[in-house]
């Protein structure tokens, strides 16, 4: 039972995401959290008037540890943005179930500084002011697309991903598929060739 004058917003949105990573989105209600909690699901209305306002908060709490990478980050420009979408990926990978419903926010104070700071860097590139959305887009398309294709069914997606290229019969994906743990590192290891290559071709280098 969590006293009340500790339910926090902090609290419930901890307890928010830690329910999301381990039974996925579909299960979170502001009632079954306040279950988690040990207090009635109305107390929480003191904090979040809604479920999206509850989200964008899970949100923000996914984008601290970006943040902090970020803050890490190299000074030349292509390996900042690297940097970027690198830690936008840790931070998806750490909580999977939460991909499908972050894309579909309509963004937080911090995801607009995070993309201020990529416009800048592309920006200092040389890339033409009237280019710059659209490869920015390329980016976020590529950073989140991928993600989705990867965890969309988190907590299972490993097993699912496992038993389609076991399925396959294709020798070539033999290793991947040996263990979910392969599948999730064959996974990254994808990921980040795939954003070294879209890299090139969105900065011209």
């Amino acid at each position: 039972m969590v006293a009340r004058d500790s339910l926090s917003a902090d609290v419930i949105v901890e307890a928010a995401v830690a329910r999301v990573d381990s039974h996925g989105m579909d299960s979170l209600t502001l009632r079954t959290l306040g279950e988690d909690l040990g207090a009635h699901f109305t107390s929480l209305y003191r904090h979040f008037r809604n479920k999206e306002e509850l989200i964008a908060a899970m949100f923000e709490y996914v984008l601290r540890d970006v943040s902090d990478d970020v803050a890490k980050a190299p000074d030349e420009p292509i390996a900042r943005i690297r940097s970027i979408a690198m830690a936008f990926r840790r931070a998806l990978h750490r909580h999977p179930a939460l991909v499908g419903t972050i894309v579909a926010t309509e963004g937080t104070e911090s995801s607009f500084a995070l993309q201020s700071s990529i416009t800048q860097d592309l920006a200092a590139l040389g890339v033409p002011t009237k280019e710059i959305a659209t490869r920015y887009q390329m980016l976020e398309s590529y950073v989140f697309g991928a993600s989705m294709f990867d965890y969309l069914g988190a907590p299972n997606h490993l097993k699912h991903r496992r038993q389609r290229h076991s399925s396959s019969g294709l020798k070539e994906f033999s290793a991947a598929s040996k263990s979910e743990k392969s599948v999730d590192s064959h996974n990254e290891a994808a990921f980040a060739a795939g954003l070294d290559a879209i890299l090139i071709a969105i900065c011209g280098k």
